[in-house]
């Protein structure tokens, strides 16, 4: 996906602008950037981190990496890998809240209800 990005980049500018969430952009973008970055050596790559929703038509920005369904009416989409979701909780709130079992953690408030992840996870 990167690799067409790039090939309609090089026709209009030199730079390669993706938009990703933090944690994909730390964890699995930026390590392989380097290796992308060598193949394609006429390219500068820009990297903005965010996880708010792109508007391709006002922003200079060529791909962004989201997690989803897949279903943003518009834009074409290409899925890349699976992405697991994990609770994290001490285990001292495992104790005071009675966890047992995965579906005690649906009792559980949450740190940020609006986050659309949580719609994705149920």
């Amino acid at each position: 996906m990167l690799r067409d990005a790039a090939d309609q980049v090089e026709m209009r500018q030199s730079v390669l602008t993706i938009s990703s969430l933090v944690s994909l952009a730390g964890n699995w973008l930026a390590p392989r950037l380097d290796l992308f970055q060598m193949q394609h050596p006429e390219l500068t790559v820009r990297l903005e981190t965010t996880d708010r929703s792109v508007d391709f038509s006002r922003e200079d920005i060529d791909v962004a990496i989201r997690y989803g369904r897949g279903e943003w009416p518009g834009l074409e989409t290409v899925w890349l890998m699976d992405f697991n979701f994990s609770p994290m909780l001490s285990p001292a709130l495992i104790e005071r809240a009675g966890v047992r079992e995965p579906a005690d953690l649906l009792r559980l408030p949450r740190i940020d209800p609006t986050n659309r992840a949580w719609s994705i996870i149920g």
